[in-house]
């Protein structure tokens, strides 16, 4: 379960594998039900910025938005597949879900609506009051500006092929893409993300990403196939924003 870290950690990085990509990283990736004072389970595990990623403040690229939904699929060899869905709606309400594979039933669940949080104990089922910081950090890396907000967009699509404009879940998008990535792009992909260590670097990499005409992500999906005696030897994510700006989505507390 450790390796769902390394393929989150995929999704935020793209090429700088959490550890290496070989040996063990000592990290328990699971998320699992504790005892804390208020027998709330853990939640998901920090997610590792990129290696371009700084202190200061990034501009979310979703902040025009009113509204919208989310979600991200992560699968692969060597690793157990995992699915995060989540809404947001402005000015500052979030929630997120966290699945493993082949369940309906999330096994953590955040809800953050201005300076109020609850999360969902997966002991009893029930909803409780939780401390902002605290549920914060629990989805911290895993929200679409956190992830976007430190991706380096006009970098990869600089060395990516204009497919043109398409329509993706009622939104137009410009489609740009780096299919089967030959050394050349593999090296300055890499060089973006400021990787240096080709141990950490896929033999092979797929990008599609769609982005909106307003210059957010609306979807992307990525493939990566690493190099033998790596942890995980192939990883699949697809990520994408729908019902943007909908009214139907609406992030009312639990109690």
């Amino acid at each position: 379960m450790r390796l769902i870290l390394a393929t989150i950690c995929l999704l935020t990085a793209l090429f700088i594998a959490c550890d290496g990509g070989n040996g063990d990283s000592g990290n328990n990736a699971t998320p699992q039900a504790t005892a804390g004072e208020s027998g709330q389970s853990t939640t998901p595990p920090d997610v590792t910025p990129p290696a371009n990623a700084t202190a200061e403040a990034i501009p979310d690229p979703f902040a025009e938005l009113q509204s919208y939904r989310y979600s991200i699929q992560l699968s692969g060899e060597g690793t157990d597949s995992v699915a995060i869905k989540g809404s947001a709606k402005a000015p500052d309400s979030i929630a997120v879900d966290f699945y493993l594979a082949g369940s309906d039933t999330p096994v953590s669940s955040v809800i953050i609506i201005g300076e109020k949080a609850w999360m969902k104990n997966t002991v009893s089922g029930q909803w409780e009051e939780a401390d902002i910081a605290n549920a914060e950090s629990q989805v911290s890396g895993v929200l679409p500006k956190d992830f976007w907000g430190t991706f380096p967009m006009d970098e990869i699509v600089g060395v990516s092929a204009d497919l043109g404009d398409e329509t993706v879940n009622g939104a137009q998008a410009r489609h740009y893409q780096i299919a089967n990535a030959s050394p050349d792009t593999l090296a300055k992909v890499a060089q973006i993300f400021g990787s240096v260590d080709e141990t950490s670097q896929p033999e092979e990499f797929s990008l599609d990403l769609w982005r909106a005409a307003g210059g957010w992500p609306l979807k992307a999906m990525i493939s990566a196939t690493y190099p033998a005696g790596a942890e995980i030897s192939s990883a699949t994510i697809s990520w994408e924003v729908s019902d943007v700006n909908s009214s139907a989505v609406s992030i009312e507390p639990p109690l």
